[in-house]
């Protein structure tokens, strides 16, 4: 990487994840009470300073991510803290329980700082992050009923930390399924990715692992499901300082958005996973957590909401581009002929409802257009077409209409202007496109033979004859001028 910004090798964080999780680990487990709880509080600490380096020495364009991860694991180091002073060093029973509101909102801070990741590659992928995203939620609900909530209600934990713990895990396996899913969109930043879920991962198993190690005293078993947190905290500073960070938000993929039979089919069946658990829960004689229901019905809303507003917004973009390109000409971005002869028309109706004076068009044919393609292809006709569309706009007031009427035929309709003022956008056409073009290192000069014809409503001339006007007198400038007119 050239730059001459301090840059962390990759090799260093593949091999100081897996020591630093190993050490601290063992440490967590081994050591007693405040020694213990200062390392967990340390492993806290260390994704904050990752952050902080990774702010510093990187040149990351989009740090909104990052700002909000940061905030969010600060948040999570509040129970922690808060139990080192009330338990190890007050002798208290245990701590406030408004800790763990501290550390359900770290989560949800760490997971907006995720999501602000993730929408930076849906745009490519909009279908597949959604239905990720819906997935991972159907699966915590299984998971919590099954997995977690029973521990913790044998242990005894309070409602207050079942409902803070519900949280962690219907976010954190949210954003595990929309990451796996971004991996599609990007090639340049998987690395950093990997060390993302890595840290998704470990703090799922974490969760689940100590709800089923749950009790009223902490064991060896409850060690070191506890320091499953380490390969969370661990894998956020890796992808913090993983060189890779800068390629993040930048996808490099695009997927096509198949909203199949197949993935509605997936998805409303992981949407029935938590209504199904609590069923069959309470089929066994158990008792389903309301809260678990309520909290993934809260989710999967909104997420719904923004799935079905972006397919109506593809479609509004897809009948858009199609309503385009059946009114305009491809090759220049013009009107075609049928959207100036519904111009032409259109103005004719204006006319005789007494909302304009007059109606003119001008008929402006190329002259030396077909020598250009005879010498130097189609390719360089069509060039050539395209700058002389782009001319006529820059001739004309805003509010009249130019098309390409077909071939090298290009027509010009204006409301509200009477035989002189008309002659003077054809005498500016006639001068520009008089000026040569440019084609393939080539000058080429195309003039054009620009006829005019307006009505004011005395006539009883229809769109197509005021067209076929302005067409016999275009010839006429051309034959006066001894061109040939072109075959039809």
């Amino acid at each position: 990487m050239a730059s001459d910004q301090p840059v962390i090798r990759p090799r260093w964080i593949h091999a100081g994840w897996p020591t630093a999780v190993l050490v601290f680990a063992t440490a967590y487990v081994l050591l007693p009470g405040l020694a213990r709880d200062c390392v967990f509080l340390l492993g806290n600490l260390l994704p904050i300073a990752a952050i902080v380096t990774s702010l510093r020495i990187y040149p990351l364009t989009y740090r909104l991510p990052w700002y909000l991860a940061g905030t969010g694991v600060t948040l999570m180091t509040v129970p922690n803290v808060v139990w080192i002073i009330q338990v190890d060093l007050l002798g208290r029973a245990s701590a406030t329980p408004w800790g763990y509101v501290a550390l359900a909102c770290g989560h949800l801070t760490l997971l907006s700082g995720s999501v602000a990741i993730v929408l930076r590659h849906a745009p490519t992928d909009p279908g597949g992050v959604m239905h990720a995203a819906l997935v991972g939620l159907g699966l915590s609900g299984p998971i919590w009923q099954v997995l977690v909530r029973p521990g913790l209600v044998a242990a005894g934990v309070p409602p207050l930390r079942r409902g803070a713990l519900l949280i962690i895990v219907v976010a954190l396996m949210t954003l595990l399924g929309t990451l796996l899913r971004v991996l599609k969109t990007t090639v340049k930043a998987r690395a950093n990715l990997y060390f993302f879920i890595l840290a998704m991962a470990g703090g799922m198993a974490a969760v689940v692992a100590m709800a089923l190690t749950a009790g009223p005293h902490r064991t060896t078993a409850t060690l070191l499901a506890e320091s499953l947190w380490f390969t969370a905290y661990f894998g956020c500073a890796a992808a913090a300082l993983h060189p890779s960070v800068v390629d993040l938000t930048t996808p490099d993929g695009v997927h096509p958005d198949d909203l199949s039979a197949r993935r509605m089919l997936s998805t409303a069946a992981v949407l029935s996973m938590p209504a199904l658990t609590a069923g069959v829960t309470l089929a066994v004689g158990g008792s389903p957590d309301v809260l678990m229901l309520i909290v993934s019905t809260l989710v999967c809303i909104p997420l719904l909401l923004v799935r079905f507003w972006n397919l109506a917004v593809r479609r509004m973009k897809a009948e858009q581009a199609l309503a385009h390109q059946a009114s305009h000409d491809e090759l220049t971005g013009l009107p075609n002929r049928r959207t100036l002869l519904e111009e032409v028309d259109a103005a004719m109706r204006r006319l005789r409802a007494g909302a304009l004076p007059s109606v003119g068009v001008l008929f402006c044919d190329l002259d030396g257009f077909k020598p250009i393609n005879d010498t130097l292809g189609h390719q360089a006709g069509d060039d050539v077409l395209r700058v002389v569309g782009h001319r006529l706009r820059q001739c004309v007031r805003g509010a009249d209409v130019v098309g390409r009427f077909g071939g090298d035929e290009f027509l010009v309709v204006c409301g509200g202007v009477d035989e002189r003022e008309v002659g003077d956008p054809a005498e500016r056409i006639r001068r520009s496109l008089s000026e040569p073009v440019r084609v393939r290192g080539e000058a080429c000069v195309v003039g054009a033979s620009v006829g005019v014809a307006v009505t004011t409503g005395d006539d009883a001339a229809s769109g197509e004859a005021l067209i076929a006007r302005a067409d016999q007198a275009m010839y006429a400038i051309k034959q006066s001028r001894g061109g040939a007119r072109r075959a039809a």
